[in-house]
């Protein structure tokens, strides 16, 4: 930066003397500078205008050579704070209680993610650039005052005035320009999400137009805000080019009448012609990257929130419990969500031991999946104990007791989410290929009973079933569902409504494959059916005032 602040100052002040070699040849040496550096060098009277045009020629070539390493360096620089920025957000969300996972919408978070993150990163961008310039537009306006003081601090007052009138004319229409684009990029994503998530239902009732029509509607209102904001941020040059040409026509005309014309009137207009040439751009880029930060302000606050909020990192090199599953007790548990006044489980007393086969049933919100999430430790009890092995994992101290409890639970939901990967990457979900242990992923097939289908593939392991899993059976996908927990050779097997969503046939199937499984493992199943719990020997009903009771 400061390199090229210098060099923009040698560039100016080199114009002098190559403006009077083309006026008057004879007078180049009656420069100080020049003069010195044309003894130093022994050069000729001769030879001096060549030495002056090729001075001239090396500062402005060594001047744009720098200008351009600092615009590289000032684009790395943001790049490199831009991916530690991006991978810090990342990882707030990704590490964030489960509790506010279940109250920020999807579709906000990807919204942050993707643009508001990239927004933040441009204002990054556009802060270094406001920086680099601002030091060179600074060394260019001292250069003028230094070569004529007046025309110098009349032509600053032109521009700052100029540049101030339009800013505080602008900055609220730019600020509600900014509000207005970040709730249209998050109904936008909003609206994509719930159309591909919809999208069987809008195709058999031909309900393209709507969702299209409201994209639509949002994304033309967006676009012509962004253009209102481009408009405003670099509008004003052009409108000053013009002041300045006709201010610097109006200052030569009256030099030449009040000076009679000289040399030192060209070396000055030209001076301050080349001055504003090179400074006006910089000025400009400095108002650009301030309404450019301006019209994100949105995306900033945005992205600032997701970064204060609170996270739960756990150090995976904690030792927690070693010892096999014996126990899991609640004692008088209560619990309510995130800003809600209602309680959702009420006075909770349950224990549980190894290899118990424990039901719980209850009708549709009534709190069974909040009974499991608590069970999991995703969410922690408003009050009461949550006790594996006699240790209250929910305790501060507790933390690697916690992580290791998690890692011990297989997990088999409602519906499962499968990657557009090989069978077998699904089945060992979150490790690399190179670190899957394929004879575990077969067992666990065969435990779950779809192996013989997997390996009836042309591909075997390695076959690939669709985004989603959608080449796939609902039965078959739970199967995939029920193997990846096994995978991790559980202590625990926990089915939140596995096969609700099943006919009685595969659900019979699903439920001869838990009876298979080894006695060890212990299993929670929850169910609104009562027949679904047949295999269970503990069977409890969460009641109207939200506690359990067994039946």
């Amino acid at each position: 930066m400061l390199a090229s602040a210098a060099l923009e100052v040698f560039t100016i002040s080199a114009v002098i003397p190559l403006l009077g070699l083309i006026i008057d040849p004879s007078q180049v040496i009656s420069f100080p500078i020049i003069s010195n550096l044309i003894n130093i060098f022994s050069i000729s009277q001769n030879s001096s205008s060549f030495f002056i045009v090729s001075l001239f020629i090396v500062i402005a070539l060594t001047s744009g050579f720098i200008r351009t390493i600092t615009i590289l360096i000032t684009y790395k620089l943001s790049s490199n704070i831009g991916a530690y920025l991006s991978n810090s957000f990342f990882k707030k969300i990704i590490y964030q209680p489960y509790y506010m996972h279940l109250f920020y919408n999807t579709s906000d978070s990807l919204s942050s993610m993707t643009y508001h993150l990239d927004e933040t990163i441009t204002v990054i961008n556009s802060g270094l650039i406001f920086l680099t310039n601002s030091i060179i537009g600074i060394s260019i306006i001292v250069t003028l005052f230094a070569i004529n003081f007046q025309i110098a601090l009349t032509s600053s007052i032109l521009i700052l005035l100029f540049y101030l009138l339009i800013s505080f004319n602008t900055k609220n229409f730019i600020r509600e320009s900014s509000i207005y684009i970040e709730k249209a990029v998050n109904n936008q994503y909003s609206i994509i999400s719930e159309s591909l998530n919809s999208i069987k239902d809008i195709i058999l009732g031909s309900k393209q137009e709507y969702f299209l029509s409201d994209f639509k509607n949002k994304e033309e209102n967006k676009r012509k805000a962004i253009a209102n904001v481009l408009f405003l941020s670099n509008f004003p040059k052009l409108i000053l080019e013009t002041i300045l040409l006709v201010f610097l026509a109006g200052l030569g005309s009256y030099l030449i009448l009040t000076s009679n014309f000289n040399s030192n009137v060209i070396n000055l207009l030209g001076v301050f012609a080349l001055g504003a040439q090179k400074l006006l751009p910089n000025v400009q880029t400095c108002f650009s990257a301030i309404s450019q930060i301006r019209a994100r302000k949105a995306s900033i606050m945005n992205v600032l929130e997701v970064l204060n909020r609170e996270s739960y990192f756990i150090n995976k090199s904690t030792i927690g419990f070693e010892e096999k599953l014996d126990t899991i007790s609640f004692k008088e548990v209560w619990f309510k969500y995130y800003q809600s006044k209602k309680f959702s489980l009420a006075n909770i007393n349950l224990f549980i031991n190894k290899g118990d086969r424990v039901g719980i049933i209850g009708p549709s919100g009534s709190g069974k999946s909040t009974f499991i999430d608590l069970l999991m430790g995703l969410l922690k009890p408003t009050k009461g104990e949550l006790k594996i092995n006699d240790i209250n994992i929910n305790k501060r101290r507790n933390e690697s007791h916690l992580l290791a409890w998690r890692n011990s639970i297989g997990h088999v939901p409602q519906s499962i989410f499968m990657t557009n990967k090989s069978i077998a990457e699904n089945i060992a979900f979150g490790l690399k290929k190179s670190e899957i242990n394929f004879a575990l992923v077969k067992k666990s097939a065969e435990l779950a009973g779809i192996a013989e289908y997997i390996e009836s593939t042309e591909l075997g392991y390695e076959s690939c079933f669709g985004e989603d899993g959608v080449k796939l059976s609902g039965g078959q996908r739970q199967r995939v569902a029920i193997a990846r927990a096994l995978y991790s050779e559980p202590e625990i097997l926990i089915f939140d409504e596995a096969t609700s969503a099943l006919d009685l046939q595969t659900e019979k199937f699903i439920l001869e494959s838990l009876q298979s499984l080894p006695k060890y493992i212990t299993l929670v199943l929850i169910s609104h059916r009562l027949s679904t719990l047949d295999i269970c020997n503990k069977i409890y009903k969460i009641s109207d005032n939200k506690n359990l009771e067994l039946i």
